[in-house]
């Protein structure tokens, strides 16, 4: 499994987009749905972090990485070639799981992308067309719930027809 190690400087940024994003969601009195034992602050770390880690990996620009987070219009965090939209997700739980809101099966991403968070590095678990998330059997209460052997391995998204 590929995995990339964040430097300071990307640590420094993941801190300061994910107290960014924190505040926004403070402003707009957000609540986060717990899965998982970290504070909100620190979710939205990790969250930030696990895309740079993922675009680092990809050589992807993050295209949204400063939207208003909450609010953006797109619903993903990495563009590609103004036509592939991938959301990134990351956990720290062991084995884990891509785990999307239940709401964004109104405005899904075309792609979504699991980060595994083990320590100091960030391993890409695979990824899956959005419109393979939202299925009938794969909604927990209120998330969609993807096992990791249901995930693929490699750029998914490059395939010709996407």
């Amino acid at each position: 499994m590929r995995y990339e190690k964040p430097n300071k400087a990307e640590s420094l940024l993941a801190d300061w987009v994910g107290e960014n994003r924190q505040g926004v969601a403070n402003r707009k009195q957000l609540n986060n749905r717990k899965y998982s034992n970290k504070d909100d602050a620190e979710i939205h770390k990790l969250g930030a972090l696990g895309e740079l880690m993922f675009a680092k990996l990809f050589r992807l620009y993050p295209d949204s990485f400063f939207d208003d987070y909450y609010g953006k219009l797109k619903g993903w965090d990495i563009t590609i070639e103004s036509l592939i939209g991938i959301d990134v997700k990351t956990t720290t739980t062991d084995p884990g799981a891509l785990i999307v809101p239940r709401y964004r099966k109104n405005n899904p991403a075309p792609f979504y992308a699991l980060m595994l968070n083990r320590g100091d590095r960030f391993y890409y678990a695979g990824a899956i067309k959005g419109e393979d998330v939202f299925t009938d059997e794969r909604l927990d209460e209120y998330i969609y719930r993807v096992p990791l052997q249901d995930l693929k391995a490699g750029r998914i998204w490059d395939f010709k027809g996407n």
